[in-house]
C-alpha cells in the first residue's frame, strides 16, 4: 500500500454510505459483544462539537505519540530543505545519499506511527463510537450533518498539527478511492475523492492554520459554516431541550 493511501486511510474517513445512495451501512462489528443503539432523540451540533474540541482534537494534537509523529515529519523536512540547499551551493555531485535515506525512513516512520493510531478501531478512529453516543445525524443551523464528518474533521486538524501537508491529507484520500474501485471520473476536481470527504476534512485543516492550538466553539462553528454548503445535509431541525443528548425528539 502506498504512503499516500496511508495518509488518509488510516483515519479510516469511511463514507458508512451505500454506493447505490439508498442506505446506510453501518458496521456493527463481528458479532462479539454487544453494540450500543444510537440514541432516539436528536441531538445538537453544539454537543458533538464540545466534545470533539475538548475531548479529542485538542488533547490529541497535543500527546505524546502526536509529538512523536510530528517531529518524525519535521526531521523528514528539514533533512530535505538542508541536502536540497548543499546541492544549489555545491552542485548535485556534493548529494549526500545517506541524508536522502535517513529523510525517507523519518517520514516513513511518520506514516507507520500515523497508522497505529488511526487505523480501523485504533484510538483515533471515532466513527463507531460517535455513532453510538450521538446518532447517525447532529442538527446546526437548521441542518442535520452525518456522523462521520466529526471524524473527518478530527483526522484534518490533527494531521496538519503533526505535519502532514494538505496535499497529503486530500491528495491521500483520492489514492484511496483509486485503489479501492470507488472514485469517479466526476471526482477529478477533488483530487479523485468524494468530495463531501474533502470537504469535512478541510474543515479541519482549516481550523489548524488559522488558530493552532486555540479553537474555541464559536471559531469551529465559523469556519464549519464555511464549508456547511460542501457537506451532505438534511433540513428540517428538531427542537432541543436541556438534556445531554440535546433535544426532545420533537420536529418543527
Amino acid at each position: 500500500q502506498s504512503l499516500n493511501r496511508y495518509a488518509y486511510v488510516l483515519n479510516n474517513p469511511l463514507r458508512f454510505v451505500d454506493p447505490s445512495g439508498h442506505v446506510p451501512i453501518i458496521d456493527a462489528g463481528d458479532g462479539v459483544g454487544s453494540f450500543t443503539s444510537p440514541p432516539e432523540t436528536p441531538v445538537s451540533g453544539d454537543v458533538v462539537a464540545n466534545w470533539l474540541i475538548y475531548d479529542e482534537m485538542l488533547p490529541n494534537a497535543q500527546s505524546p505519540i502526536a509529538l512523536t509523529i510530528e517531529r518524525l515529519n519535521a526531521m523528514a523536512v528539514r533533512l530535505l530543505r538542508d541536502e536540497a540547499q548543499k546541492v544549489l551551493r555545491n552542485g548535485p555531485e556534493k548529494s549526500d545519499s545517506l541524508i536522502l535515506i535517513l529523510a525517507a525512513y523519518a517520514k516513513v516512520e511518520a506514516y507507520r506511527q500515523w497508522k497505529s493510531m488511526v487505523q480501523t478501531g485504533a484510538p483515533w478512529d471515532h466513527k463507531p463510537y460517535i455513532l453510538s453516543r450521538f446518532g447517525a445525524i447532529a442538527w446546526h443551523d437548521g441542518y442535520g450533518y452525518r456522523f462521520d464528518i466529526w471524524s473527518n474533521i478530527h483526522y484534518g486538524y490533527v494531521g496538519r498539527k503533526v505535519g502532514l501537508s494538505r496535499t497529503e491529507l486530500l491528495a491521500g484520500a483520492g489514492a484511496a478511492q483509486i485503489m479501492d474501485g470507488t472514485s469517479q471520473l466526476g471526482y477529478w476536481g477533488s483530487w479523485f475523492d468524494d468530495p463531501y470527504d474533502q470537504a469535512s476534512i478541510r474543515i479541519g485543516i482549516e481550523l489548524y492554520e488559522r488558530y493552532q492550538l486555540n479553537v474555541t466553539p464559536a471559531q469551529f462553528w465559523q469556519v464549519f459554516d464555511d464549508y456547511a454548503g460542501l457537506l451532505p445535509r438534511r433540513g428540517m431541525e428538531p427542537r432541543f431541550g436541556t438534556g445531554s443528548a440535546g433535544g426532545n425528539g420533537g420536529y418543527r
